[in-house]
């Protein structure tokens, strides 16, 4: 069973290892992609979440009405 768990962990490193060496575009790679979409990501999520809790903020000044 040591053996399955070490060969699924060495195939999900080789795995991720060649997903962020592919070449997309000269200058960068897939990797740094996915790295920058992750990042806007997580800033887009954090406006919005902002912009949500500013309106629900502005609901609850108003009495809910």
């Amino acid at each position: 069973m040591t053996e399955f768990f070490d060969f699924t962990i060495w195939f999900a490193s080789q795995a991720v290892a060649f997903l962020m060496k592919l070449p997309f575009m000269s200058g960068f790679s897939f990797g740094h992609m996915l790295v920058a979409l992750v990042l806007l990501g997580v800033i887009i999520t954090a406006l919005v979440g902002t912009l949500a809790v500013a309106n629900l903020s502005h609901e609850a000044r108003r009495g809910g009405k």
